[in-house]
């Protein structure tokens, strides 16, 4: 047997690069691919915090995301309900001043006038014009009517009017007598009181109220005994 002989040495030959190239590197499988600063994908499947990790709850999102749905669809139809409530009290307030100025009120209102301003109380025996004032202090009272609506539409005649069947005599405490009824008009009373608030809020607390309701009273009633009927 020949003894073996020596095996050469293989020398691997370098192959120069080209300028620019820059060698691949094998990667290992499951490994990322990494970009020049750092990973460029990568699924994440928790988020991360000192001490653990705490998935994403998609339950309390969806619960979240149902509350805030619901809240704003309450409060939509709330805006809806409250836009409605305000334009029917804007109409009904408008047919009662249609009905205010009816030939056959007016001609109440010419009527009243005149025997106030004359001083002849005891004649005074119809008080539908104080009716339909009660009428409207009840409807303000209740909500159906706005009261900014009430006062812009009818303030001026509500303190005329209460004010002289008040004033110096006083009418309506003569009716409440007669009927025994001390609530007579008193929803017309109330709504007396709720202009009286509206105006001096407006014009300010060291406001002359009795003053200004006088002068009111004598001014609108000598407008009123003038009215054209026809």
């Amino acid at each position: 047997m020949s003894p073996r002989s020596p095996v050469p040495e293989v020398r691997r030959r370098r192959v120069p690069l080209r300028a620019g190239v820059v060698p691949r590197r094998r990667e290992s499988p499951g490994l990322a691919r990494h970009g020049p600063h750092g990973p460029t994908s990568y699924r994440p499947t928790s988020v991360g915090r000192p001490g653990g990790s705490t998935a994403v709850d998609i339950s309390t999102i969806t619960a979240v995301a149902t509350w805030a749905l619901a809240a704003g669809t309450v409060t939509l139809l709330w805006w809806q309900v409250r836009v409605a409530q305000r334009l029917n009290s804007a109409n009904a307030v408008l047919m009662l001043r249609e009905r205010f100025d009816s030939p056959g009120t007016r001609r109440r209102r010419k009527t009243l006038a005149e025997r106030l301003l004359a001083g002849r109380h005891d004649d005074i025996t119809n008080l539908e014009v104080a009716a339909f004032f009660e009428l409207i202090g009840s409807l303000t009272h209740e909500g159906v009517l706005d009261r900014h609506i009430v006062w812009e539409a009818f303030g001026t005649w509500i303190n005329g009017y209460y004010y002289a069947l008040r004033n110096p005599v006083d009418v309506i405490g003569r009716a409440r007598a007669a009927l025994k009824d001390p609530l007579v008009m008193g929803e017309f009373e109330w709504l007396f009181g709720l202009v009286q608030r509206m105006d001096r809020k407006m014009l300010g607390a060291g406001a002359d109220m009795d003053g200004a309701n006088r002068e009111e009273a004598t001014a609108l009633l000598s407008r009123e005994a003038e009215l054209d009927t026809d």
